[in-house]
């Protein structure tokens, strides 16, 4: 898992530069940059719940 939140962390600080480079003005900089805020909340939300999934599954084949 600490693999995987690293990936995700590695893409957004890439597309944090890249937004910054391509932004024409604040206002859409900033507006990027909460959509991807939200979308690495979103991401981070799925790969915990994910993990607790997996744990759940693995204690009840047992």
């Amino acid at each position: 898992m600490l693999l995987r939140f690293k990936i995700t962390l590695l893409a957004a600080f890439v597309l944090f530069t890249l937004l910054g480079m391509a932004a024409p003005n604040m206002k859409a900089l900033l507006i990027g940059i909460v959509a991807l805020l939200v979308s690495l909340a979103i991401a981070i939300t799925n790969f915990v719940i994910a993990e607790h999934e997996a744990e759940r599954e693995l204690h009840s084949s047992f």
